[in-house]
């Protein structure tokens, strides 16, 4: 009768196993960290767009610029497109949108400082390509850091016409 030996992993090599791991796994991260910036600049870039969508239409059937303004939040749920505006309102790094008038005075402007930023380092985009790509995001304000509140109470959606 033969005797079999078992045969068990070293120290060494479980070691050297957990060590190739950690690599691959930090390279995983560090490329994951780039695909996680390009998800929330999409959804920002959506969300922006879907806000101006919505709000230049509520504008369209009779909104008074100033309220829509003042309470974007009451006119995007009033308009039946939007499931969660408050949701919509913020965007993908958690940051209120700033919704304001252009220069002109008859349009809306929603504007993310963070997706400036992500653009204009990441995509190397200049502010006259950024407004060339996204004019419903182009801002007097837009690459300096504002803090705009938001005011996103539940108050906020009754009428006050």
């Amino acid at each position: 009768m033969k005797v079999v030996k078992k045969k068990y992993f070293t120290l060494l090599e479980i070691m050297l196993v957990i060590f190739i791991i950690g690599l691959i796994g930090s390279a995983l991260g560090i490329s994951m960290k780039g695909s996680l910036d390009e998800g929330r600049a999409f959804k920002t870039e959506q969300g922006a767009k879907q806000i101006y969508d919505v709000l230049t239409l509520e504008l369209a059937k009779g909104g008074k610029l100033d309220a829509v303004l003042k309470k974007p939040e009451k006119y995007l749920a009033r308009s039946g497109f939007i499931k969660d505006p408050k949701k919509l309102l913020v965007d993908g790094w958690g940051n209120p949108y700033q919704i304001e008038a252009d220069q002109s005075g008859e349009d809306i402007r929603v504007v993310s400082n963070r997706f400036y930023q992500f653009q204009s380092n990441k995509k190397h985009m200049s502010k006259r390509e950024f407004s060339g790509r996204f004019p419903w995001m182009v801002s007097e304000n837009i690459g300096h850091e504002v803090a705009l509140e938001q005011d996103l109470d539940p108050d906020a959606f009754e009428d006050d016409e």
